[in-house]
């Protein structure tokens, strides 16, 4: 299908996804599974699926379906690798380990036949909103003590998964919900009143011929929740969810699915073999932009979309990469030209670049020097992110290594559950 040959009245996902081997096209009111789950409302797209809010008629709760695309639902080619992820934190994982609620659980799956193809469907706890979405709203009202105690919970999550063998692969700030209570047991009427109404928009042909099989008849937004679940007080605890790119410890993917750019390690880069290291390095990244509410490597606007451009801002912002490591990445073909100089100028080394984010000024004099016991809170974390974001997977710090550092031990007083 040609997607310009269609007029959407909204933004959604992809609409050339939406042809045989794709997307599903799914409709509110849609019913999955034999009646059991009903759609209610759009929670989220990506690339290769999307994200519902669905009433379980069978346990009167409220879930999340996840409706994979077809060509990526067979056992073949890797549909069942979710699943079996999934499956395995659940049923393998220590029970009493405290990273264990900070990781979406399974609570069901099912195939399902569409126009499309035939569709893994993933259903799991209705969450809450990502922290993406939430440190947008409330940036100036999160205070760095509750960014800290997040920081800490998504350690423990990651500390978790490893313990199962388990790399999650895809850490960054839309796969952190943060937990609303009781939302998951809110009636059918009290959950239409927590979140917002489905908003709709019609999809077209401009030629004005009908819709391709397999088409849908209209987008919805992702829905918003209801501002007052927004209160910081109400936001105290997260998941880390998605595991479309995880993969075990012991069995590394040979073709490497990527985060995003900002997020994305230097053997993710180089092309090097994947270890744990790599929710490391997403654990520092994150930890980076949760406090400072900037990104280390780049920005919306300036994301570095090409690995000579990011391999830059390594050097700049960590020190040395590697000689041997570029030279290699030229020779075989991963790098197309050397490591530029593209905005580097917008960029300095991690103290430096920490310090002029504003942390540890009083907001009100940023001309002040760091008080003392801001001054001591800069050294940990700098510390803390230093540990993460060593170049050399090798020698990055553990999960373990960093349960034990004091920039978690003391966010709360320890309590970081």
């Amino acid at each position: 299908m040609d997607p310009s040959q269609y007029k959407v009245g909204i933004p959604g996902e992809l609409w050339d996804n939406y042809r045989p081997g794709g997307f599903h096209p799914v409709h509110i009111k849609d019913l999955l599974k034999d009646g059991r789950y009903k759609i209610i409302n759009k929670l989220g797209a990506g690339s290769s699926s999307t994200v519902w809010l669905a009433r379980d008629n069978h346990n009167q709760c409220n879930v999340s379906v996840k409706i994979v695309l077809a060509r990526e639902s067979d056992e073949a080619c890797g549909g069942n690798h979710q699943l079996q992820i999934m499956r395995h934190i659940t049923e393998n994982g220590d029970p009493n380990h405290p990273g264990r609620k900070h990781v979406s659980h399974l609570l069901d799956s099912f195939y399902h036949e569409g126009p499309n193809g035939r569709h893994l469907c993933i259903v799991q706890e209705l969450i809450g909103p990502d922290l993406e979405f939430v440190t947008m709203e409330l940036r100036f009202e999160l205070n760095r003590d509750h960014r800290r105690r997040v920081s800490a919970q998504l350690l423990l999550a990651v500390d978790y998964l490893h313990s199962c063998g388990v790399v999650h692969g895809d850490i960054h700030k839309g796969n952190v919900l943060f937990r609303l209570a009781d939302i998951d047991r809110s009636t059918l009427r009290g959950i239409q009143r927590q979140v917002s109404s489905p908003n709709k928009a019609p999809i077209v042909r401009k030629d004005g011929l009908p819709l391709e099989k397999g088409m849908l008849q209209y987008t919805v937004v992702n829905l918003l929740y209801d501002g007052d679940m927004y209160d910081p007080q109400y936001l105290n605890q997260v998941q880390l969810v998605d595991f479309g790119k995880s993969f075990f410890i012991s069995t590394p993917p040979k073709l490497h699915r990527t985060p995003p750019w900002s997020y994305r390690s230097p053997e993710q880069v180089f092309r090097h073999t994947l270890t744990e290291a790599i929710d490391i390095w997403s654990l520092g990244c994150i930890t980076y932009q949760l406090i400072t509410t900037d990104f280390l490597f780049g920005w919306m606007f300036q994301e570095p979309k090409k690995p000579e451009v990011l391999i830059r801002r390594f050097q700049r912002i960590l020190g040395d990469v590697p000689e041997e490591w570029i030279r290699e990445a030229l020779e075989s073909g991963v790098l197309k030209k050397e490591p530029h100089d593209k905005d580097i100028d917008l960029f300095q080394p991690l103290e430096a670049q920490l310090l002029d984010s504003g942390f540890g000024f009083e907001a009100d004099d940023p001309e002040r020097p760091i008080p003392p016991l801001h001054k001591r809170n800069f050294d940990l974390l700098l510390n803390y992110i230093q540990k993460t974001l060593v170049v050399n997977a090798e020698q990055r710090a553990t999960s373990e290594d960093l349960l034990a550092d004091p920039w978690v031990t003391g966010a709360n007083q320890g309590r970081v559950a």
